[in-house]
């Protein structure tokens, strides 16, 4: 962002302070840039989020894989598959949940908030500090819910944002889409293989980045 706004001849704080709110919208190359005018000044602004609430993937665990360690294999290929839509779709998500349905009792559900971000490995991290609180039993269905949406063209980056990771994961993405998919993968899903294969949701038809 800040070679962006160099091109632009903004190098200073003053120089951003001096543009108005259509300056730097036009710096931004969106309305990013004319909330950021507004937060300068101290501002508050509503956190418009998109209408879109979250973006899941579930899938019913065939006989064979329904004890803990497969579980976790199946969930974390279907994390990485929220996270190709939540890319594909341009959005940020804002906190992760998992779910389990067990044989013969209740369901359980565990969720924390994240920063900002559409990083696999993050997601990955996230369930495996939460799948810890999983309660003994057989489970038979898995889930993953990524919530708090942001578009890209509101997503504020954090200071705390490793741009290396951005682009690791987005070589990832165009290496995969180029010669095929699941071509190239982190180490922390390599087991998961052809496990939860892709289904026809009743109230979704999937991308063709997803077939």
């Amino acid at each position: 962002m800040e070679e962006k706004l160099r091109r632009k001849g903004i190098g200073t704080m003053e120089k951003m302070l001096s543009l108005s709110p259509q300056e730097l919208h036009r710096a931004w190359g969106s309305i990013v840039g004319e909330k950021m005018w507004h937060l300068l000044r101290g501002e508050e602004l509503d956190d418009k989020r998109s209408a879109q609430q979250s973006i899941s993937h579930s899938h019913v665990l065939p006989p064979e894989l329904r004890n803990e360690r497969d579980a976790l294999r199946v969930l974390k290929k279907l994390t990485t598959k929220a996270a190709l839509r939540l890319r594909h779709e341009r959005f940020w998500a804002s906190s992760i949940e998992i779910f389990v349905r067990f044989l013969g009792q209740d369901s359980w559900r565990a969720r924390c908030s994240l920063t900002e971000t559409q990083d696999t490995l993050t997601f990955i991290h996230a369930i495996g500090a939460l799948w810890k609180g999983l309660p003994s039993g057989n489970p038979y269905a898995v889930g993953a819910v990524l919530s708090g949406l942001v578009p890209e063209a509101m997503h504020m980056p954090s200071l705390f944002d490793d741009p290396k990771r951005g682009r690791l994961t987005r070589a990832l993405d165009e290496v995969n889409e180029r010669f095929g998919k699941e071509m190239v993968h982190f180490g922390a899903t390599h087991e998961t293989g052809k496990l939860a294969p892709l289904r026809i949701a009743f109230t979704r038809i999937p991308d063709e980045s997803e077939i």
